[in-house]
């Protein structure tokens, strides 16, 4: 593995650094600092799979992207980008868009590729488009019947609201009262103080095993906050709702404090 990564300064960068190293240090050919330095490396050694770190817009020029793509074609890529570089693939083609994961669903991509790159499943090519995307997120098989789970979905945007229990609906949920959940939901945007009251007044009326608090921006959320809310994850609701399935599988982990 390639890692090219600049100045890691936020606070999710170095979250997927210091997990990212823990997971594949014995398979780690080089963590470069820049595209110049990282194709100085694989000179000899080509590398299965580079992960580029991208934290902000025009971070790497359009003929360093270019050049990394036309040394390595037939290495697996996952541009790993910040929540400032989300408008890239409307505003920006410097990178392919399959190639493209926000750092809230890197690790989950980063097993897709590894399972591709063992032969257990085929990966997108750098060339697919927007349709051949989406039909790859959603075609996701299930081998057996899915557990029905029961759910409480708590959002001031009654869009967002019905928009993503109708996907909750469609992966075997059942909208419950807050008292009779399994899982209770909380979109805690747009942040401020009070909602931390609300919060706690609806975990305290709730019998939930499982809590998730959805925001656009999980990082900014005061750990404090996730702390003394019992088995509780932050989590990103544009991932989320872009990928139901993948929050849907959650629902049955070991509660972790943290997740974005």
């Amino acid at each position: 593995m390639l890692l090219v990564d600049g100045h890691s300064a936020s606070r999710w960068e170095k979250a997927i650094l210091q997990t990212l190293g823990a997971l594949a240090a014995p398979h780690v050919l080089c963590h470069a600092e820049s595209i110049a330095q990282a194709l100085s490396v694989v000179v000899t050694d080509e590398p299965d799979l580079v992960v580029v770190i991208q934290s902000r817009p025009d971070q790497y020029s359009a003929s360093e992207a270019q050049q990394l793509l036309s040394h390595l074609p037939l290495t697996r890529l996952i541009v790993c980008h910040g929540p400032w570089c989300s408008g890239d693939g409307r505003n920006r083609d410097i990178w392919p868009l399959a190639t493209r994961i926000s750092h809230t669903g890197f690790f989950a991509r980063l097993a897709d590729e590894i399972e591709a790159l063992a032969g257990f499943s085929n990966a997108l090519p750098w060339t697919a488009g927007r349709d051949e995307i989406a039909a790859a997120e959603l075609s996701t098989p299930t081998l057996q019947p899915e557990p029905r789970f029961t759910f409480f979905l708590d959002s001031a945007d009654a869009q967002f609201q019905r928009m993503f229990a109708s996907q909750l609906l469609a992966l075997g949920g059942h909208a419950v009262a807050l008292q009779d959940t399994d899982v209770l939901l909380i979109d805690i945007d747009p942040w401020s103080t009070a909602m931390s009251q609300h919060i706690a007044g609806l975990i305290s009326r709730a019998t939930a095993c499982r809590t998730f608090l959805l925001t656009g921006s999980p990082d900014a959320i005061p750990s404090e906050v996730v702390e003394g809310a019992g088995p509780t994850s932050v989590i990103d609701k544009l991932a989320a709702a872009a990928r139901p399935r993948q929050l849907r599988a959650q629902f049955v982990q070991r509660p972790q404090r943290r997740s974005a």
